[in-house]
């Protein structure tokens, strides 16, 4: 809302008894029936073309009035100065009259006249001279005048623009794929009540040039920028077709803005996908591709999982992938950025495929520039293949190594170990010692001292079967073992395990009035120290053998191990490894010093790969 006072102007007033006098220098202004007349301009400080909401003149009494009387204020349709007598008065408007009535009062009182009529003819572009102020009683009384030093007159005006003319539309030059679209547009006013009131829209194929629109939504109440056409009574658009329509807004004030410009659009229908897999619901492959079909030429694409209960609880996002042709094929990781498998074994799980078409769309609400369609399906990574029969479970000699047999009465296309309910390794038949309806494959697990359970799944045509028979097992090892990533391993024996230690980085407070510190861990350090040990000739260990691996380790620093010490398994790093002859070699015990440091990498724990 606008709004201002203004203080300053001219006035004089003219007497019937002294026609020729001019009074233009008075501290006075003097209204009596018949007598006196008196003068007053102020500018109005509304600009051109606003809506007035409120406007009032007012003048100060001079002296102390007795009685009552009418005073009527008129605008003038004439200049008048300081030279202005009786003779040569200017003639009043006949509209835009204001009236008032004052009794008696006191010098000083404030008296109020509502002057909108005219103050909004001006707006209007009409000429402004000012009013004339005239009194029904004979008894005189006076004002007091811009010359008297003394609050005399005031004009107070406060207006409203009309909202400014829409400028942004949606859709404009666009497709969409809906016969009766939600339309948007922008709606900007700065002054007076500028709220959205209402809006008004019209719809025709030829716009401009149209004549009587087709469609017109008469005034709509409403507080958003938007008309949704399915809550009115246009009649849609067909596939294929196209048309233009524009639109007016009202504020607060009653005040409508100008047209906007015609703004054109078109609609589109959006393409068809089809999933081609998973397609009958199940899936048994925990890293399967996606196929899909469109009907029409992409420009992009989006594959989604989320969670069988909840799909907003998105799983794996691909993220927006380019694609110019009418297939989708995508393969789905084992696990999402957060280590999280994305399709467990028997869950529930939605596949949502996103497609963008090369058809320039404008996004409405309810129509975005993609369409999509969603598919449940469960995993069951067991569906249909038979499973192993029997399993047995044994230790390879004195080493952290098991042997892991099973039969099933036909081989299958490859298998799967699965220590305590994980996959930890997968055989190809050629991996394995197999003796008809026998398999023997060797797993180099190095968690000993602590039970396992182990099971085997085959796999046939993509298909994994149940995990069939469950065997619980423990490794018994002594020494400390290093092995490599390949499963190739050594037994060390020695000392320096009493000193191994795993630190924590912490700040310590002393707080103020408190007798005990606080700490704050702020990082977890993995397990460090010093071996000294030999290695030796066992019937398990062939030392030439032993050595070449501990060459291996030796020439290649970076690489990580598994140290095993009693129930300890970790990953780690090898510094300064000594492999020499000890004091003790001599003829039928080629023992052999071994020393390093190391540091432990990778997760901070135990048990780790």
């Amino acid at each position: 809302m606008g709004s201002g006072i203004v203080r300053a102007g001219n006035d004089t007033f003219a007497r019937a008894s002294v026609p020729s006098k001019r009074f233009g220098s008075t501290n006075w202004l003097r209204v009596e029936a018949s007598e006196a007349i008196a003068y007053v301009y102020l500018r109005s400080p509304a600009p051109k073309g606003a809506t007035i909401t409120a406007a009032t003149l007012r003048g100060t009494t001079r002296g102390t009035w007795a009685g009552s009387r009418t005073l009527t204020l008129r605008p003038l349709a004439e200049k008048f100065s300081s030279a202005t007598t009786w003779t040569n008065r200017p003639d009043a408007r006949s509209t835009g009259a204001a009236v008032t009535v004052v009794g008696a009062v006191a010098q000083g009182t404030t008296v109020e006249f509502n002057v909108l009529s005219s103050v909004q003819s001006i707006a209007n572009g009409a000429k402004h001279y000012g009013w004339n102020l005239a009194s029904s009683s004979a008894t005189a009384v006076n004002f007091f005048s811009f010359d008297s030093g003394y609050d005399s007159w005031e004009l107070e005006v406060e207006w409203a623009d009309e909202p400014d003319k829409p400028t942004s539309q949606t859709p404009s030059s666009a497709a969409v794929s809906l016969s009766k679209p939600t339309l948007l547009f922008d709606y900007t006013d700065v002054s007076g009540s500028t709220e959205l009131a209402s809006v008004q829209v019209q719809i025709d194929p030829l716009g401009a040039g149209g004549g009587t629109p087709d469609f017109d939504s008469g005034e709509v109440v409403t507080t958003e920028p938007e008309l949704d056409l399915s809550t009115t009574a246009y009649a849609g658009l067909a596939a294929g077709s196209s048309t233009q329509w524009r639109v007016r807004v009202k504020d607060g004030s009653g005040l409508w803005s100008a047209w906007s410009d015609w703004a054109t659009f078109n609609r589109v229908d959006k393409p068809t996908i089809t999933i081609n897999s998973p397609s009958a619901g199940v899936l048994w492959d925990s890293t399967p591709e996606i196929l899909a079909t469109v009907s029409t030429a992409m420009e992009a694409y989006r594959i989604r999982i989320t969670h069988g209960a909840d799909r907003t609880k998105v799983l794996y996002d691909s993220g927006k992938q380019p694609e110019t042709g009418t297939s989708i094929v995508w393969s789905i990781p084992l696990r999402n950025d957060a280590g999280r498998v994305i399709l467990p074994d028997d869950s529930t799980r939605w596949l949502n495929v996103q497609v963008w078409d090369t058809v320039d769309r404008e996004a409405t609400p309810g129509d975005p520039t993609w369409t999509q369609t969603w598919t449940q399906f469960t995993v069951d990574d067991d569906l249909a293949t038979t499973p192993v029969a029997t399993l047995a479970v044994t230790q390879v000699g004195d080493t952290p190594a098991v042997q892991v047999v099973w039969t099933r009465a036909a081989a299958a296309d490859s298998w799967e170990l699965l220590k305590d309910g994980k996959v930890v390794e997968t055989f190809e038949n050629e991996d394995l010692v197999i003796a008809g309806t026998s398999f023997t494959a060797t797993f180099p697990d190095t968690e000993s001292w602590v039970p396992h359970t182990y099971n085997v799944k085959a796999v046939v045509n993509g298909k994994r079967s149940t995990k069939g028979p469950t065997r619980t097992f423990t490794t018994q090892v002594e020494g400390v073992w290093l092995r490599r990533t390949n499963g190739d391993m050594v037994q060390l024996r020695g000392t320096g395990i009493d000193e191994w230690v795993q630190m924590d980085r912490r700040i310590t407070y002393k707080p103020v009035n408190r007798a005990i510190d606080v700490d704050i861990i702020t990082q977890l350090e993995g397990i460090t120290g010093p071996f000294k040990g030999t290695i030796s000739e066992s019937p398990t260990q062939d030392l030439d053998a032993a050595l070449a691996i501990l060459a291996t380790i030796k020439d290649n620093p970076s690489d990580a191990v598994n140290l095993i010490a009693a129930d300890l398994r970790i990953v780690v790093r090898l510094r300064h490894l000594t492999v020499l002859p000890s004091s003790s070699f001599m003829e039928g015990s080629r023992q052999h010093r071994v020393e390093f440091e190391f540091f432990q990498v990778g997760d901070i724990g135990y048990g780790v790969d």
